[in-house]
């Protein structure tokens, strides 16, 4: 998947483009997580060598919302899936069908919004070998042990650590293709003052992500 391009052509360049599941200002963010570059001559040869080994051309299914941008953005990949020599096809469905999907694995693959950021420990059941929502069903036994530890550690230093961790064993295995990270946005009148929060107790500035809710713990307003 030729990122750049997604991002050129249906994001217009409004959203950061991903390469992992933690965005800026999350304790796991990393700026070089390792992930592997778009490389078009690569795929090529990696197809060839699939239909070598198994006689048959390399096609999928990718099940998505049948949203019009989601659609749009799945027509994108399948050009570009198109151009290495795969075929892609396109299976658009109710959100609610998709959902049942994911959960089911009844999927090639599958477009899906998660990850909203915050603490990475709610990140624990989408990714841990034994959690019924862990929808790619893969059992990493390295990220197994890191969110265990990551639970239970207090130390921020090693927090931090682990999850960074996480990030690079996402970039090397490819259990996920990442695209871009949402930009969230909060519009208030001028009277409206610390909309973030109140810095939480250990002194940190609270997370600036929206996507799991927003406090409204430290706002006020004046005359």
């Amino acid at each position: 998947m030729d990122l750049d391009e997604i991002q050129e052509v249906i994001n217009l360049d409004k959203e950061p483009k991903a390469n992992g599941p933690f965005g800026p200002g999350s304790i796991g963010y990393l700026e070089d997580t390792g992930i592997p570059q778009y490389d078009p001559e690569r795929a090529k040869e990696l197809v060839a060598r699939y239909e070598e080994e198994t006689g048959e051309p390399l096609e999928f299914t990718f099940t998505v919302w049948d949203n019009p941008a989601v659609v749009a953005t799945a027509q994108l990949v399948q050009a570009q899936a198109k151009r290495v020599g795969v075929t892609m096809h396109i299976d658009p469905v109710e959100q609610a069908t998709m959902i049942v999907r994911a959960i089911a694995g009844d999927f090639q693959a599958l477009a899906f919004q998660n990850h909203p950021g915050g603490d990475p420990d709610n990140q624990y059941v989408w990714w841990h070998g034994d959690s019924p929502t862990n929808f790619n069903n893969f059992d990493d036994p390295e990220i197994n042990a890191l969110l265990e530890e990551g639970r239970a550690s207090s130390d921020p230093a090693r927090r931090k650590e682990i999850y960074e961790e996480i990030n690079r064993e996402f970039a090397k295995e490819i259990y996920n293709i990442w695209l871009s990270w949402n930009v969230w946005a909060i519009g208030t009148a001028t009277n409206v003052h610390g909309i973030l929060g109140a810095p939480l107790p250990d002194g940190q500035e609270p997370f600036p992500g929206l996507a799991d809710g927003h406090s409204l713990s430290g706002t006020w307003m004046s005359d």
